[in-house]
C-alpha cells in the first residue's frame, strides 16, 4: 500500500487531526492517558500518578507531563456545538 492510498482511506480522521492541531506522534500516548484516567477515577493524586506514568513510560520532565496528561490530551475537540469536521462531508 503506498502513502497516498492510506491517506484518502483515513482522510476524515486526517483532516480532523489536522484541523485540531493534533500530532500523529501522540498515539505513543494512548495507554499513558488510559493508565492516567484509571488512576484519577481511583481518587490517586495527580502528583503520585505523573511519578508513577513518568517512571513506567519513561517520559520527562514530569512537569510537561502533568501538563500534558491534564490539558493537551483531555482537551475537548469541539467546544462550539456548530463546527465542521470535515468540509468533504456531509455533517
Amino acid at each position: 500500500m503506498r502513502i497516498i492510498e492510506l491517506m484518502k482511506i483515513s482522510s476524515d480522521t486526517l483532516y480532523l487531526l489536522s484541523e485540531n492541531d493534533i500530532k500523529m506522534s501522540d498515539v505513543k500516548y494512548l495507554d499513558m492517558y488510559s493508565e492516567y484516567e484509571a488512576m484519577i477515577a481511583k481518587s490517586l493524586k495527580v502528583t503520585y500518578i505523573v511519578e508513577h506514568l513518568s517512571e513506567e513510560y519513561g517520559v520527562n520532565p514530569k512537569e510537561e507531563l502533568s501538563a500534558y496528561l491534564q490539558g493537551e490530551l483531555g482537551r475537548k475537540l469541539f467546544p462550539a456545538a456548530s463546527i465542521v469536521l470535515c468540509p468533504h462531508c456531509n455533517n
